[in-house]
């Protein structure tokens, strides 16, 4: 199965560095590199021509696409190149030299339209961060299993999953054919979410591979903590809640984060004196529910 592998560098030459000289040593043979850069300052896209012109094709933007818009660009490029399967990769993980063999023999069974690796924290070898994933439609929250637990034999197990994070997932041909591309209505945040429910709904499955295993260094780009983050995931979680839920789910949705969620955003926020995150918080709801597209800053 020939993969195309898509990297998206925004500013994060020593990151994209780290990742493909990871992948130089792999195992799997059929693949090739795609580099998208999303418009970097400081001739980035140059520096990586320049080290791994050889390893990897690269595309330079003109400017800062987002991680929709950015990875779409790749997908159809990696398709035009005769790829059978198209792996998103962040540009801020380290893979194990095997990982892209366990992943691919899974995705080649009939149905399987999605497989992701076990994750790890980058500077935790031993901690996972995504250990396989779901949806809670009634909180509108997306899970990883085992965040921020030590790796143990409960993470072992190849496992159906209604959520893979695009952090690292590979993806079959014929999904693109039957759902399109990634939803680029999303700013940042839970576009993957919504193509693996795209993807569930065409009845392709999506599973969990832990023996293929990656390290991430989280939220590099904007900052785990960060009032962006904090809108970006706020907009696009309501986004999502708005295109997929029932009337029902939606109102039960809409209560609890009405009662619970903001209340405790609320307190959680003027306890630790992050204001600017409450801010953002409340400009990401309106946002998201006028489905307005500003920048925020």
């Amino acid at each position: 199965m020939k993969v195309g592998i898509i990297i998206l560098n925004w500013n994060g030459w020593k990151d994209t560095q780290e990742c493909l000289k990871s992948l130089v040593q792999i195992t799997y043979s059929d693949f090739f590199v795609t580099v998208i850069d999303n418009g970097s300052d400081n001739n980035e896209a140059q520096r990586i021509i320049s080290e791994f012109g050889k390893f990897a094709r690269v595309i330079s933007l003109p400017k800062n696409l987002g991680y929709a818009r950015g990875n779409n660009f790749g997908i159809q490029h990696s398709l035009k190149e005769g790829a059978e399967a198209v792996l998103l990769l962040n540009n801020d993980v380290v893979a194990d030299k095997n990982f892209l063999n366990f992943l691919v023999n899974k995705l080649k069974e009939d149905r399987v339209g999605i497989v992701g690796p076990k994750i790890l924290y980058y500077h935790e070898k031993n901690r996972i961060w995504y250990g396989g994933g779901t949806f809670h439609w009634w909180t509108g929250l997306a899970f990883h299993y085992g965040e921020g637990k030590l790796d143990s034999p409960a993470y072992n197990k190849t496992r159906e999953v209604s959520f893979i994070t695009g952090c690292s997932m590979l993806i079959k041909k014929e999904v693109f054919e039957k759902i399109g591309y990634l939803d680029e209505e999303y700013q940042l945040y839970w576009e993957d979410a919504d193509f693996c429910y795209r993807t569930f709904k065409k009845c392709f499955s999506l599973w969990y591979v832990p023996e293929s295993r990656i390290w991430h260094k989280v939220s590099r780009t904007i900052g785990e903590g960060s009032p962006k983050r904090s809108y970006l995931v706020t907009k696009s979680r309501i986004l999502f809640m708005k295109k997929h839920l029932s009337k029902l789910q939606w109102l039960i949705f809409a209560t609890l984060f009405t009662f619970y969620k903001i209340p405790l955003k609320i307190f959680h926020c003027l306890h630790k004196g992050r204001i600017e995150n409450l801010k953002a918080f409340f400009i990401g709801i309106k946002d998201g529910l006028i489905n307005s597209d500003q920048k925020f800053k």
